[in-house]
């Protein structure tokens, strides 16, 4: 997705080069979900906060890759969301890396949905939101009534869209580009959105590392280029955009949501799953460890986790964890495994140069796609499979 040479696009909503994944690729397409049960449902499931990260998986023909939204601040201005994407290419990885402000009012009333991301684009864009959709639009279809809806295509035309979100940066008018119903005719996809169906569904998701449903609501419309399917975060303060899909373009799905850890009251020291997990079953699986696509880089988003680590170990001192990567199963056998076994070795010396784990209290060990605790059929399942787990010697 590139416009020309000039300006690099990477599609927000998500994106999988995830803990210990290899080269993946898959045919699936959106799952059908199960009917949320309403006796479970949370007043304020996965509440917006300052510290709150979305991973969002893209299903693309080069493989599983992911970006990352994490918010950095919640005022009266709005949003402001840090983004971190890295889209395979033949050449490498096109990575972006910019903050956008969805402003307040926009939140509350905007139709249009701007989920391609750039590296030159301005950090607002008025009249648009990114991640969600707006408490107007949320409102239209939780009450059963059709709502105008604008969002982005991938390539040509989104490259278009992304541009001319550039140009009115540094203050270039519609007036100038051709005005804004052309501009829209050529750039964007307009469509009446409407709900499909009456009931809540269950969406799978990561949250906080636990496997957990979220309750959804599935909205579709039809355009020209064939039908649009979303899923939104029944939460009327903030209705995430957990997944969409856009005729036979790329599926795009929210798999991971996480939250800076809370504070103990009485050491001020972050309460850890991962030193109880530990502690009582002597097994964790890890999934805040991320990995550039088909590489044993660590991602910047990797430290809270690693973090954690170290400082579990620094409690312990008397214990000795094997670290061990797992792959889902697409890429093949001989990658996978070579890959897993790559990144697991990589956390270890992460570990030990960074975070002063002595390199005898850590053993690494790949297995690939063998060892697998979900379906690869979905990219909910494979988010899942590509992990690391500690387990306590």
């Amino acid at each position: 997705m590139r416009d020309a040479e000039s300006v690099p696009v990477t599609v927000e909503p998500v994106a999988l080069s995830s803990p210990v994944a290899g080269t993946e690729q898959s045919d699936a397409t959106t799952a059908a979900f199960p009917a949320w049960q309403s006796s479970s449902a949370s007043p304020n499931p996965a509440p917006p906060r300052s510290g709150m990260l979305v991973v969002t998986a893209i299903d693309d023909p080069q493989g599983d890759y992911e970006s990352m939204k994490q918010i950095r601040s919640i005022d009266a201005k709005g949003i402001t969301l840090a983004y971190h994407g890295a889209k395979p290419t033949e050449k490498g990885q096109d990575i972006t890396d910019l903050e956008r402000l969805v402003l307040a009012q926009d939140l509350d009333k905007a139709h249009d949905y701007a989920q391609l991301f750039s590296r030159n684009q301005p950090q607002s864009i008025p009249g648009t939101t990114a991640i969600t959709v707006s408490r107007e639009v949320f409102t239209d279809l939780s009450q059963n009534r059709s709502s105008a809806f604008t969002f982005q295509p991938e390539g040509i035309r989104g490259a278009i869209s992304n541009m001319v979100n550039v140009l009115s940066g540094f203050g270039v008018s519609s007036e100038h580009l051709g005005g804004d119903a052309e501009l829209n005719k050529v750039s964007k996809v307009q469509c009446t959105l409407h709900r499909e169906g009456s009931a809540l569904v269950a969406f799978p998701v990561l949250l906080d590392d636990q496997p957990t449903t979220l309750p959804a609501l599935r909205a579709g419309c039809s355009t020209d280029d064939g039908p649009a399917e979303f899923y939104i975060l029944n939460q009327p303060n903030y209705p995430l955009m957990l997944a969409w899909k856009f005729g036979a373009g790329s599926q795009l799905q929210v798999t991971k949501i996480s939250y800076p850890p809370t504070a103990k009251a009485a050491d001020d020291l972050p309460s850890s799953h991962i030193e109880q997990q530990l502690k009582e079953n002597k097994k964790v699986e890890i999934y805040g460890i991320y990995f550039d696509f088909g590489s044993d880089h660590l991602k910047p988003e990797s430290e809270p986790v690693l973090r954690e680590i170290g400082a579990v170990l620094a409690a312990h001192p008397d214990w000795k964890l094997k670290v061990s990567g797992h792959t889902d199963n697409i890429g093949g056998d001989d990658y996978n495994l070579d890959l897993s076994t790559r990144r697991s070795a990589a956390v270890k010396a992460e570990l030990v140069s960074k975070y002063h784990v002595p390199a005898a209290a850590l053993d690494t060990s790949g297995f690939g796609a063998a060892q697998p605790i979900d379906t690869n059929a979905t990219l909910a399942g494979r988010a899942r499979n590509r992990r690391v787990e500690l387990v306590r010697e």
